[in-house]
Formats: structure tokens, C-alpha cells, sequence
């Protein structure tokens, strides 16, 4: 968000905790996107307040290092809850918005543990394959109303907490399994989401962008 926020963005945004970003142009809400009538009520605030919506960056996501015979089905729920039915919970109230206005962008942020297709990622990797032809769908259902969908995938990032959960072994076999082999930043992702929102981006939709990796 300070990416945008630098490049004079007015943002909004939510988490399930609060926030210790102070800027006079971020505003912050309480929020799990996984909560319909949160995200319901949450949109209807930002109409009510700020009559559209220019863009969503959809990043919200949680992980599961297990291998699918181990896999407990309450940890798939949640995982599936987030990654998936949030991102389309957003899109969806985003959407209303911005077709009433005829104009706006979407991005949805993936991961290049899709094409990797690495041990321990069966259920996370489904839940970013769903996010990337959920948006490939919505992009031709948008088109007509001058709104694009199009999605990041990044490698890991640094600073995040789905690094917690793996080994250094583990770690060091993605970095293998990647073209460039280093981590995402914070700042790669954000230059990759910023092409796409960018007004000027209007010819290109339903596009998968990956970061650190030669599909």
C-alpha cells in the first residue's frame, strides 16, 4: 500500500487486524474477506462515501504446507474461504461499482507455486489456480464495461508469513524451481500491480503476469 500511497493514490484498505500505517490518504477497515456480510457492508460504506471504486488489488491470502493424503479438511476450508471465496466476494461487490461507472481495474494476486507444482502445495496451489480462471471468466464478463481483471504471481515475498512455515531444505528447492532465484519483494509486486491498474493498461485484461519465473 505505501507504493500506491506514494504515487498519490487514495487507499483503502482491510485486514482481519489493525494497522500501523498512518497516512492523511489510507483509510482502514476491520474486515475478514472471507465474511460476505462483512465485505458487503464494507463496499456499501465505500459507495456511500466515496460514490466508486478505480481499482482493486485483491492480495488477501493464507497458506498450507502439507501433502494431500495429510491434508485436514478444517485447514482446507479456511485456506479455500480466504484465497478463493474472498477474492471472488470482492470482485464481485467491487464490480457492482465500477460497472455503474463504467470503468475500473481489477487485480488478483496468484502464485508461482501454481505451474511449480511443488510437494505440500496441493491445496494452495488449487486455491491460486481457481483465482487465475476465476479472473480470465470475469475479465470477458467485464470487458464490456471498460473494466479490466488481471493477476499477479508472484514467487514468495519477503516479509510475509507463508515463509514461516517452511524449511530451509524446502526453501531452498523453490528458489531451485525458480528463473530468477531470489525471493519477491514487496516493491516487485507492487511495480507489476501498478502496470496493470495504471490507466493506460485499458487494452489489457485477463492476463497472468508471473514474477521470478519463465512459465
Amino acid at each position: 500500500m505505501e507504493f500506491f500511497l506514494s504515487h498519490g493514490w487514495r487507499v483503502l484498505g482491510c485486514s482481519r487486524g489493525a494497522t500501523e500505517v498512518r497516512n492523511d490518504r489510507y483509510e482502514h477497515h476491520e474486515l475478514d474477506v472471507a465474511d460476505e456480510t462483512a465485505v458487503c457492508t464494507f463496499f456499501g460504506e465505500v459507495r456511500d462515501r466515496y460514490a466508486r471504486v478505480d481499482a482493486l488489488i485483491n492480495n488477501a491470502g493464507i497458506g498450507l504446507s502439507s501433502l494431500a493424503l495429510a491434508n485436514p479438511s478444517a485447514e482446507v476450508d479456511r485456506l479455500l474461504r480466504t484465497n478463493l471465496v474472498g477474492t471472488m466476494l470482492m470482485c464481485r461487490e467491487a464490480a457492482r461499482v465500477m460497472v455503474a461507472q463504467r470503468s475500473g481495474r481489477i487485480v488478483n494476486i496468484a502464485s508461482v507455486a501454481v505451474p511449480l507444482r511443488m510437494q505440500g502445495s496441493s491445496v494452495y496451489s488449487a486455491s491460486k489456480a481457481a483465482v487465475v480462471q476465476y479472473s480470465k471468466v470475469l475479465a470477458r464478463e467485464l470487458a464490456p464495461f471498460n473494466i479490466t481483471c488481471n493477476v499477479v504471481a508472484p514467487s514468495l515475498v519477503a516479509m510475509t508469513g507463508l515463509l514461516d512455515d517452511l524449511k530451509k531444505e524446502a526453501l531452498a528447492k523453490y528458489l531451485d524451481g525458480l528463473t530468477i532465484k531470489r525471493l519477491a519483494t514487496p516493491q516487485d509486486v507492487a511495480h507489476a500491480v501498478s502496470f496493470f491498474v495504471d490507466e493506460a493498461s485499458g487494452y489489457v485484461t485477463g492476463q497472468v503476469l508471473y514474477l521470478g519465473l519463465a512459465d
